[in-house]
């Protein structure tokens, strides 16, 4: 079975198994759940919602009837005993009228007789006689505070008008509130009329929500009393049904009769209950929410037949993901694995392409990363075989020539000491100069032989004392314009190794400076201090043990950076790599080591060396290397 197949068959049964097993175990309890949910927070929560606008309304009444006991206005008409009628009535119609545009309000004195009648704020109107009972006009302290008073016909209408008809436009909820004098003296009444007309509208914009967003066209809100056995309702969105009894009284909560499901919530106490002593009992106005089961129901229904399309849609959507998936994870293998192959046989310059999912793209990155280092560790191998093959070259190379020199020399002097003719002696002279160049370039040989042997690391010095010296050798030239700039900003700063070697590159690189710049050399020399925040990832790694004979530094926080500039011919078309090969050489006569120890002094303490163009023309070589302050531990 290939690795594609048991793929997407691991994918489909890890998505399968878990949905059928949700689908056959789950649908029962889902469904009984859901229709329980249902009931208790969709019925109980649109009843909810309906008592808080309607203790809204209850409020808002108490507050306007409150604003009148308080108004100057309106008491100084009571003083007067309703002479300053014309003025009451022009401030009501600019300001309170305002207040009060779908309700009436009428002004009682002391003993109960109107002093100012309102009807849906317009003031005029006639009042039913007897439409007020003597304890509405009680002095009685108990009595003095705010008082919802029960529903009854509207005081503006006949008897037989309000009593014949079950429009709730035709029926108030009266709120009485006693106006007083400063010294808490009883000077009249305020009643406020709230029509149960706007209680009416905020039930059927309930029911409006049942009909036209839920579909539920057999939903009834109503508005009823309960307590002390009855169950009256005061409004409903069936007109038929208003002043109807419950039949049985419904309880606080929901109650499920039948193929009838109720949701019943309570108005708040203070905004709901009527004064006893106003001929009403002390009970409790609730809200309640009535819709048919199967219809309520037919809506879960219809859901979870969509929930179990829908679950078959995204299994099906889930297998092709899967498959998609499983092809595309495959291909991207394949490619690894293709690319594996070469590696192995040694074709390390190749390189994946870092597509596909997540994992995909990070095992190809950590092949790329794996070729990268291969690569350069063939490359670093190939460098130390060269390396140690120019070492081995350079033993045999200084031993065969140095061997005849030393011979060859005794005779050439013996000869210009003897009485040879003239023309002997210069040839004789010839030799000897010719001799003095082989042996600078058996010197060069050793030197590069000796390079490989283990750096002696344990002298430490001050890089300022490097700079000292290249100043005493060269700064008294009149023919040269030298310039050294440093860095003074770590006067404490230290590097470890061999400093007469090191002395020696820059002498070395200064003088390659000065031959390469013409008759009037001009040479800038900067030294500063670098502080490593995160490796670098320029730097070569420290070659092996093996390759210079001792473990060197290790890297350090700390890096102090040299760079020679001049205005030579520069090095622009060169390859840089090659510059620092052995008997790779720019001038006539060089024997092209100058460099190659110059790069095997700096690595060997840790160092790196680089050779470039400079801006305008000219050269730079930069030398890195580590370095700590005084009195810390060394790299």
């Amino acid at each position: 079975m290939s690795l594609r197949t048991r793929l997407l068959l691991g994918l489909s049964l890890a998505v399968a198994v878990p949905l059928l097993a949700f689908w056959v175990l789950g649908d029962h309890e889902i469904r009984r759940r859901t229709r329980e949910n249902l009931i208790v927070h969709l019925l109980r929560g649109l009843a909810r919602e309906t008592s808080e606008r309607l203790r809204e309304q209850l409020l808002t009444s108490r507050g306007i009837a409150e604003l009148f006991s308080v108004d100057d206005h309106t008491r100084a008409l009571l003083r007067t005993g309703g002479r300053g009628r014309g003025n009451f009535e022009s401030w009501f119609l600019r300001v309170a009228g305002r207040l009060v545009p779908t309700g009436s309000f009428v002004l009682f004195d002391a003993e109960g007789r109107p002093l100012f009648l309102a009807v849906d704020g317009a003031p005029g109107g006639t009042l039913r006689e007897g439409a007020f009972p003597a304890p509405w006009f009680s002095s009685d302290p108990e009595l003095l505070g705010p008082r919802f008073a029960p529903v009854r016909v509207s005081p503006f209408v006949s008897e037989e008008a309000g009593s014949s008809s079950r429009d709730p436009s035709r029926l108030v909820l009266p709120l009485r509130i006693p106006i007083l004098e400063d010294d808490m003296r009883l000077l009249g009444f305020g009643v406020y009329f709230l029509p149960l007309g706007n209680l009416q509208a905020d039930l059927e914009r309930t029911r409006k929500v049942f009909v036209q967003e839920m579909g539920v066209k057999s939903a009834q809100v109503f508005l009823f009393l309960s307590g002390s056995g009855e169950g009256r309702i005061l409004l409903h969105t069936d007109r038929g049904r208003i002043g109807a009894r419950l039949d049985p009284p419904l309880a606080l909560g929901f109650t499920k009769r039948g193929k009838r499901i109720y949701g019943v919530e309570a108005l708040s106490p203070d905004a709901a209950r009527p004064a006893p002593e106003f001929g009403a009992d002390p009970l409790f106005w609730r809200v309640g929410v009535v819709a048919d089961e199967d219809e309520i129901f037919q809506s879960v229904d219809a859901l979870g037949s969509f929930f179990w399309i829908l679950l078959a849609g995204i299994l099906a959507t889930t297998l092709g993901m899967a498959s998609l998936i499983s092809w595309m994870a495959t291909r991207s293998l394949r490619g690894l694995e293709s690319l594996a192959a070469e590696l192995g046989e040694g074709h390390l310059d190749v390189r994946a392409k870092e597509e596909g999912p997540q994992e995909v793209r990070s095992l190809a990155s950590s092949l790329n990363r794996m070729a990268t280092r291969l690569e350069q560790d063939r490359e670093r191998l190939r460098a130390a075989e060269r390396d140690r093959a120019w070492t081995k070259m350079a033993r045999q190379v200084a031993h065969e020539i140095k061997n005849p020199l030393q011979p060859l020399r005794l005779h050439a002097e013996l000869i210009q000491r003897s009485e040879a003719a003239p023309q002997a002696k210069e040839s004789a002279g010839t030799i000897l100069r010719q001799v003095a160049s082989l042996q600078r370039i058996v010197e060069d040989f050793q030197e590069f032989a000796r390079a490989s042997e283990p750096l002696d690391m344990s002298q430490e010095f001050a890089p300022g004392e490097l700079l000292e010296e290249l100043r005493a050798l060269y700064g008294a030239d009149p023919g040269l314009r030298l310039e050294i700039e440093e860095d003074g900003s770590c006067p404490d700063l230290r590097l470890r190794g061999d400093p007469q070697r090191l002395q020696q590159v820059l002498i070395n690189a200064l003088k390659n400076a000065i031959e390469a710049s013409g008759p009037e050399p001009e040479i800038r020399i900067l030294s500063r201090v670098q502080k490593e925040e995160s490796p670098r990832a320029g730097l070569q790694e420290p070659r092996p043990r093996e390759e210079r004979g001792g473990e060197g530094p290790k890297a350090s926080s700390l890096r102090w950076i040299l760079e020679i500039q001049d205005r030579g011919c520069g090095v622009e078309g060169l390859d840089p790599d090659a510059l620092f090969e052995p008997y790779f050489s720019t001038k006539r006569g060089g024997t092209g080591l100058g460099l190659a120890l110059a790069r095997r002094h700096i690595e060997a303490a840790g160092g790196r060396i680089t050779l470039g163009p400079r801006s305008g023309g000219g050269a730079v070589l930069r030398i890195e290397l580590p370095a700590f302050r005084s009195g810390e531990r060394a790299p």
